[in-house]
């Protein structure tokens, strides 16, 4: 596979799973904020405006620098699960730190990079892009 593909795939795919991240994150804030009072409603509406919201942020933020992170970390040999995983949360606590992300909890965005990550790395395993750094180039 062609380096220009590898960077089309790892960009598709970072941006999905940071999309999901959103999605999954929304569910779970919907969740928690619900009074005990009340059942917790899950109202679609909500949850794709409030995804829609974090996704303005997050994805772009993945994209932008998860893409450059995966040939980093393949590069020196460090590709692993808990590696991109790490990097998500990191970006997550990055972005939540800064006042562009008011209005998403700072450990929201932390969790938004955690779950992302994890999902960019089962969605990366199972697609062609070699994961070691000495993978031959066509």
């Amino acid at each position: 596979m062609s380096l220009g593909r590898q960077i089309a795939v790892v960009v598709a795919l970072i941006g999905v799973s940071t999309l999901v991240g959103s999605v999954l994150l929304s569910l779970a804030l919907r969740l928690y904020f619900s009074t005990n009072d009340h059942a917790a409603r899950i109202v679609l509406f909500d949850i794709v405006r409030s995804a829609a919201f974090t996704s303005v942020i997050a994805v772009p933020a993945g994209v932008l620098f998860g893409a450059p992170a995966f040939f980093v970390l393949r590069r020196l040999g460090v590709l692993r699960w808990w590696s991109i995983s790490a990097f998500g949360a990191l970006l997550g606590a990055a972005i939540g730190a800064t006042s562009v992300a008011a209005g998403v909890p700072w450990l929201g965005s932390v969790a938004i990079g955690l779950v992302s990550g994890l999902i960019a790395w089962r969605l990366i395993v199972h697609s062609d892009v070699p994961l070691k750094s000495n993978a031959p180039l066509p």
